[in-house]
């Protein structure tokens, strides 16, 4: 069945981000988000068409309605095929002081809006180059927690977490719609 099909779909995309994040690759992150939202909302897509060729819209209505996940990642999967690219936000958790390379020079922040544009900049410049042996301690990258967030969800989830309740909401919503006759 094509639904159960694009959900295991879904599935190995959204393995491909959790792998993503534990790489810190961030491009492979977005391009997973971006294949895991179009799979997974084609459940309900060939589900929404089956109920409307049999008269049985209401019920399809009944086990979609009043459900924010499936609400909020239908909305996000619109955005990033009709209008943008998903812009997700990284958040990383520092358990440590990390010392960078003795080799640069300057970092630099650059906060973006919903909509990508640049509302702040900084950049900090080292002004005393450090050697090698100036450094006290160096913390690995995997010592940083890495956070994909989308800023406008009401709950405290990540974008893994989030997204692997929405898995669990497309099972639920497969299993009902198996029962109604929808699939």
């Amino acid at each position: 069945m094509k639904e159960e099909r694009k959900l295991s779909e879904a599935k190995y995309f959204y393995k491909g981000m959790v792998e993503s994040l534990k790489q810190h690759n961030s491009e492979q992150f977005s391009y997973n988000l971006s294949a895991f939202l179009s799979s997974s909302r084609s459940i309900l897509q060939y589900s929404y068409k089956k109920a409307k060729g049999i008269n049985m819209l209401n019920v399809y209505e009944e086990l979609v309605s009043d459900n924010p996940i499936l609400s909020f990642f239908k909305d996000k999967r619109n955005v990033n095929i009709h209008e943008r690219p998903i812009n997700h936000i990284t958040g990383i958790t520092v358990s440590d002081t990390i010392s960078v390379s003795a080799s640069i020079e300057s970092i630099k922040w650059v906060k973006y809006d919903e909509n990508g544009n640049v509302i702040e900049e900084k950049e900090s410049f080292n002004k005393k180059k450090k050697k090698p042996s100036d450094i006290s301690s160096k913390k690995d990258k995997d010592d940083a927690k890495v956070e994909y967030i989308f800023k406008d969800w009401t709950g405290d989830e990540d974008i893994i977490e989030l997204s692997q309740k929405y898995i669990n909401e497309l099972e639920e919503f497969i299993y009902k719609a198996k029962e109604a006759g929808i699939i």
